[in-house]
């Protein structure tokens, strides 16, 4: 790996454990997908400080972006991002945002386009990741920090979520969003205990189950689909949890189909 960005992007990069707001766009390829997140970043205050080059071809070609080549380089601004992804035709796999706010915690952010699966290649985009600090989810950190951290993280999964669209999204810790052909591929309903997920792309049969499965105090209608928050990391109110991720993931796997 290559490294031409600043010092200080790399002395100012979230800290594990990463908590990754992830979202997954049924409608758009990835790289309109991973515009569409960064112009919502950028338009909120946030500015660039480095880009991730992967290897060369089309993403939605590509199961993991960065695993033959990958190089990280300092860019200003959106002309400069495209102006290297015309100039060598490799892709863009990631970008580092500093000021997000909130859920940068005075720290860089990065919006990642991540890995699928071989089998997921031409059947399914890449979920879009933004990758925040999560020191504060260490085993030692205060509970205060914690719950304060934890209102930041949401309120800016809820904020994408209302302002973008899209199919689902979860709250992750150091766990990567799976695409459609990857939950059918083991839909435990792992990556679904804090997770958004759109009514008309799960349909209405679906979506009344997982509705049903779930308290009042754990799920918050939003426009287009319900949030769903079980873990007890983003509630303070203990859960009541009647395999709402199993029933998401199996959603998700049957809308893949459809």
């Amino acid at each position: 790996m290559t490294d031409k960005s600043p010092k200080k992007g790399s002395t100012n990069s979230p800290r594990p454990p990463l908590v990754e707001p992830s979202f997954y766009f049924a409608e758009r390829d990835t790289e309109d997908a991973f515009s569409l997140v960064i112009d919502y970043l950028i338009e909120k205050g946030a500015s660039f400080g480095a880009a991730l080059l992967g290897g060369e071809g089309d993403v939605d070609e590509m199961a993991d972006l960065i695993r033959y080549e990958i190089e990280r380089v300092g860019i200003a601004n959106q002309r400069e991002l495209e102006n290297f992804r015309r100039a060598t035709g490799r892709v863009i796999a990631g970008v580092t945002l500093s000021g997000v706010q909130p859920g940068g915690a005075g720290r860089d952010v990065e919006v990642r386009i991540l890995p699928i699966s071989e089998d997921a290649v031409g059947l399914d985009r890449h979920p879009i990741a933004v990758r925040c600090d999560g020191i504060a989810f260490e085993s030692y950190a205060p509970s205060s920090t914690r719950i304060r951290r934890s209102k930041d993280i949401l309120d800016l999964f809820v904020s994408m979520v209302a302002a973008l669209s899209p199919a689902y999204g979860s709250l992750l810790i150091s766990w990567p969003l799976p695409s459609p052909t990857d939950v059918a591929a083991s839909p435990d309903g792992f990556e679904f205990a804090d997770f958004y997920v759109s009514a008309d792309y799960v349909g209405r049969s679906a979506f009344s189950k997982m509705m049903r499965a779930v308290d009042m105090d754990h799920r918050e209608i939003l426009d287009g689909g319900t949030l769903f928050l079980t873990s007890g990391l983003f509630s303070s109110i203990p859960t009541r949890n009647i395999g709402v991720g199993s029933l998401a993931a199996n959603a998700i796997a049957a809308a893949r189909r459809t």
